[in-house]
């Protein structure tokens, strides 16, 4: 019975809490949870992954067509590795949303940013004296 109501689940009504964990030169590392449990390293239930999208620009695109798509993941992080191309200081948007099993998707994000080959985005911790 409980493979029955994954199987029939609606679409996900709900977008992914997105977060930009770390940017070592061209490889940005992004997390995704659940906004309701944010601390959280499981997927939201009656979801089978997220569908993640990265665009190159100043200021994120105004269709969602724009976007390139790098990927489908079961998993809660994902590294998105830039081409030489995009040059160091280039600004880059993600967004991402879930998916069931039926692959029928939920809505996206809104666009979050990192910088290229600006080192790292997670926050800075205080070390003991």
């Amino acid at each position: 019975l409980a493979l029955i109501m994954i199987a029939m689940a609606a679409a996900p009504g709900f977008s992914p809490l997105l977060t930009v964990t770390k940017v070592n030169g061209s490889i940005v590392t992004l997390r995704m949870a659940d906004r309701n449990a944010p601390s959280s390293k499981r997927r939201p239930l009656y979801t089978a992954g997220l569908s993640v999208f990265s665009y190159v620009g100043d200021t994120p695109p105004t269709q969602a067509t724009d976007f390139s798509f790098e990927g489908n993941t079961g998993r809660m992080t994902i590294d998105v590795e830039f081409p030489p191309s995009v040059a160091t200081g280039a600004s880059v948007w993600f967004t991402c949303f879930y998916f069931n099993n039926r692959k029928e998707s939920g809505p996206a994000c809104s666009p979050i940013s990192a910088t290229i080959g600006a080192g790292s985005n997670m926050p800075m911790l205080k070390l003991a004296a």
